[in-house]
């Protein structure tokens, strides 16, 4: 049975993971951009016959990393520092700090975001357990340019929604 164009088959063990994902690049025609941090994360994998797509995803997984699409052409392989935490009703904005002091993250905290939290997480990517965390509190997280996380109420996000007004001009083609 034949592999076809765009397919994977992979049999390695421990391989550093830009090995693996120079391999599965050759395949597809979207660029493949691992981060420093991960490119020497050693990956053991069986695989046959599997769309690059689902290969990518199944050798992230077990690289422990995670896959970010920039766009359609373009697909981020990141390993994010993960995070283990035990807080019984904790401020929020202390558990918020103690992640990004972890993650290196650049967070602003908007001055409504209070609240408690009590948590137990173990070895999970902080982007997760910071999302989880926040979504629990009824907050949002907004992504800013240059990697900056902004947390706030939904309310606050609607305050700052612009609205813009397109005028259509429909043309009809003329009759042959």
């Amino acid at each position: 049975d034949r592999t076809s164009a765009g397919d994977v088959s992979l049999d390695i063990v421990e391989r550093p993971l830009k090995d693996v994902i120079e391999y599965i690049q050759e395949r597809t025609d979207t660029n493949l951009v691992l981060t420093k941090e991960a490119e020497e994360v050693p990956v053991t994998v069986k695989l046959k016959n599997l769309p690059w797509r689902e290969a990518l995803e199944v050798v992230a997984e077990r690289a422990g990393c995670q896959i970010d699409e920039r766009s359609a052409n373009l697909i981020r392989i990141e390993k994010p520092p993960r995070v283990s935490f035990e807080f019984e009703n904790a401020d929020v904005r202390i558990v918020i700090k103690a992640i990004a002091d972890i993650a290196g993250a650049n967070i602003v905290v908007g001055r409504e975001v209070e609240g408690t939290v009590t948590l137990s997480l173990h070895d999970i990517p902080w982007q997760v357990a910071l999302d989880t965390i926040i979504k629990t509190l009824g907050y949002t997280i907004v992504q800013e340019e240059r990697g900056i996380l902004r947390i706030v109420s939904p309310a606050t996000i609607k305050t700052q929604l612009e609205t813009q007004v397109f005028r259509l001009k429909f043309l009809r083609p003329s009759s042959p």
